[in-house]
């Protein structure tokens, strides 16, 4: 049986997490694949995985990596996927009960949509699926979720109907291994929203109202040191607020001015030459001062500890 849909979870000393994952995710589904990259996990994940494989009857695949990031094990996971669909799956994050049943049946008719787009002469063919998910972050629980189906580019849907927050993605794998970025090494993180703006400049994501899955934000891991990586990191921020910048696939001014800002923001950060092509000029000012409270930032929390 062919691989429909490929489950990628990059992982870090989260094995009770996982387990909630897995117990989320049927057994009665035959024509998925689980990929875990374990980036390089000292707590009982790899014994966790090696009793999942006996158990389950569709293929789960482990692969250890010494600890370089999320990034790093992400791209691990998405080029190992053999899938005709892949999704990204946090180790804390978990499906809804009928979560999988869903994809796979919108997934179903996925060609079949885009034969129906073909022949209405839509320009670009869609990439893949967005669904919804049920957030809790401390005691508050929310939804990010669509109320109709559309057709939209991720910058439309971000920037011109200005909707925010986690979705989850279900794309064709052999775009997101044509689109997906390079992670050099030594960096531990590279904004996943990178690839989505790659990928908006070609494609169109169907987009789904159904909520298919629970995403839950602790205090730990990367959250907590979030505004330190893309510091740290931030000519991969920079890179993708210059794709924003120049990509003409949405209309709003208010998205592009702030993508200017966040452009010039990590330039000034990553100390990189400037294209004033792309960006007004009448923003630096606002854009030195974000760049000045997030070193505030930093420099305080460096102090706190």
């Amino acid at each position: 049986m062919s691989i429909k849909l490929s489950i990628c979870i990059p992982t870090y000393n989260r094995v009770d997490k996982l387990k909630n994952l897995f117990q989320s995710i049927s057994n009665d589904e035959k024509n998925i694949e689980v990929i875990i990259v374990d980036d390089g996990s000292t707590d009982r994940t790899k014994d966790f995985i090696g009793e999942e494989i006996k158990s389950r009857e569709h293929h789960v695949k482990y692969i250890y990596q010494e600890n370089q990031g999320v990034s790093k094990a992400m791209h691990t996971a998405y080029m190992h996927s053999n899938g005709e669909f892949c999704i990204k799956m946090d180790s804390d994050d978990v499906f809804f009960k009928n979560g999988l049943e869903i994809i796979l049946k919108r997934l179903n008719d996925f060609n079949n949509i885009n034969n129906e787009l073909s022949k209405i002469g839509n320009k670009n063919f869609i990439s893949g699926m967005v669904f919804g998910v049920k957030t809790i972050r401390g005691g508050n629980v929310g939804y990010n979720k669509f109320h109709d189906e559309m057709i939209l580019n991720y910058h439309e849907f971000r920037g011109d109907y200005g909707i925010k927050g986690d979705f989850k993605e279900v794309v064709k794998t052999e775009i997101v291994k044509d689109q997906i970025y390079d992670v050099p090494d030594g960096v531990r993180r590279i904004p996943p929203s990178l690839l989505w703006v790659k990928i908006a400049e070609f494609y169109d994501f169907y987009i789904c109202p159904e909520v298919i899955a629970v995403k839950e934000f602790g205090g730990d891991g990367i959250n907590k040191k979030i505004l330190h990586l893309k510091t740290k990191y931030s000519d991969h921020m920079r890179d993708l607020y210059e794709y924003t910048s120049k990509s003409n696939s949405y209309k709003s001014f208010n998205y592009k001015v702030k993508a200017n800002i966040n452009y010039l923001r990590y330039s000034m950060h990553s100390k990189s030459k400037i294209d004033w092509d792309i960006v007004y000029s009448y923003l630096i000012l606002p854009s030195y001062f974000i760049y000045l409270i997030d070193k505030m930032k930093l420099n305080i929390r460096k102090v706190l500890g």
